[in-house]
């Protein structure tokens, strides 16, 4: 499964979700919760939506209810752990410092602080804060992800971008993720 993932810039800062969902009904972002198949906070879109995310390309075709036939859909989920997490998927085009060969694919890994990377080719070990993940992986406590949205078919609106920073006093960034 594909999903755009947005989150703090300051990957240890664990957000309260209520005021971020707050921010996401009240702009019209998401509307209803659905049920617990898809994720303990997990929401369908809003009238609002397409005004908060960006699509590219002539004509995007993209399902926002549940379906009868259980075709894949976008709706949008809420995420807020202890650990900092890294997450990434096999589209994964972040680069090593020291040999500059692509990471392979990386387990999920979490930890109290942004955990460590090591190169499957020279053995070299990073922090995740040090890497230049190029939208292909989040490091994050707080995050929420727009499931069923393929790299590069969307990206989040300035004007969300901005509202996100205006309710939770930090930055914020987004990545592709594809599982």
């Amino acid at each position: 499964m594909s999903r755009l993932i947005l989150f703090p810039k300051d990957p240890l800062l664990q957000l309260p979700l209520e005021p971020l969902l707050e921010l996401l009904l009240q702009q019209q972002v998401v509307e209803s919760l659905l049920d617990g198949h898809y994720g303990e906070r997990s929401y369908l879109l809003g009238e609002r939506f397409f005004d908060a995310f960006l699509f590219l390309g002539c004509s995007p075709s993209i399902e926002l209810a549940p379906t009868a036939a259980d075709t894949p859909f976008c709706y949008l989920e809420l995420e807020s752990e202890v650990q900092c997490r890294l997450i990434s998927g096999s589209n994964l085009k972040a680069a090593c410092k020291g040999c500059k060969q692509r990471y392979g694919e990386l387990p999920q890994l979490e930890a109290q602080q942004p955990p460590d990377v090591s190169c499957c080719h020279c053995g070299a070990v990073y922090s995740a804060e040090q890497i230049a993940w190029r939208k292909t992986a989040a490091l994050a406590k707080t995050r929420f992800s727009l499931w069923n949205i393929f790299e590069g078919e969307a990206v989040p609106s300035d004007q969300l971008l901005g509202m996100l920073q205006k309710q939770s006093g930090v930055e914020w960034s987004y990545a592709y993720i594809n599982s």
